[in-house]
């Protein structure tokens, strides 16, 4: 049955954001064509794209000429997860996470040049997996400089922080966090992530890594996460947070 053409625009964006919640359109799929939308969700297909528009802006979906609107891979560390962490929501509703390890441990080199570590110094990681039903979404790490040990020892701790791991550190810190720096790249799957993701024919992954630093330009985290992705591309934002 067609739906009505005089559905508003925020009544679309809420039926598609609500379809990406609960399951129906995961991250990394393609969504319906905007002809097939009108019939799913009511509007015309200039409400059907101006509703597409605004949540792309919002970063949760991705408009690709001659290929559609894929569903956005949510940031594990990015503005979103800042944007959502005031409320003590860090993921979506019915997603949760599942700390592997929290403590210390030697970080990549990129990292560890990041943070200006030596050789064999070690840095404070939290790993978890993004659980969506009985799915793996994602798998992140979040790296922070082993000299916040003593000031926020439940960044070494397994268990949720409720306001987010980002924001904890800054009230006990008072670090003022001024930039954000993401980007994602496509490649194959490694060992590790092809045994927990579920992952397409492809065995695509997109990986992320986010920056923040303070307003003095030292690193606050570092993150990386690694999604199911079937179309690999490349992303890189920049932009200041007055956080």
């Amino acid at each position: 049955m067609r739906k009505p053409k005089n559905t508003s625009t925020a009544e679309v964006k809420a039926a598609i954001r609500r379809d990406i919640d609960e399951g129906p359109r995961r991250p990394g799929t393609l969504l319906p064509t905007v002809r097939e939308m009108t019939d799913l969700y009511g509007g015309s297909t200039h409400t059907i794209m101006k509703a597409l528009r605004e949540l792309e802006a919002e970063g949760i979906v991705i408009i690709r000429p001659s290929v559609g609107t894929v569903v956005a891979p949510n940031s594990d560390t990015g503005s979103q997860l800042i944007a959502r962490a005031g409320s003590g929501r860090i993921y979506p509703p019915g997603q949760f996470a599942r700390f592997t390890f929290c403590g210390k441990d030697l970080p990549p080199e990129e990292i560890a040049e990041a943070f200006s570590l030596g050789d064999d110094e070690e840095a404070i990681v939290r790993r978890r997996e993004r659980v969506g039903g009985e799915l793996v979404l994602s798998q992140s790490q979040s790296w922070y400089h082993p000299k916040y040990e003593a000031v926020a020892p439940l960044l070494l701790e397994p268990q949720r922080i409720i306001e987010g791991s980002f924001m904890y550190l800054m009230k006990k810190t008072g670090l003022r966090a001024a930039t954000e720096d993401s980007w994602v790249i496509g490649r194959p799957a490694n060992t590790i992530e092809a045994g927990a993701l579920t992952l397409d024919e492809s065995k695509t992954v997109l990986v992320e890594r986010t920056i923040i630093k303070s307003d003095g330009g030292a690193y606050i985290e570092y993150g990386i996460s690694s999604r199911p992705g079937h179309v690999p591309y490349p992303v890189r934002v920049q932009a200041p947070i007055n956080i």
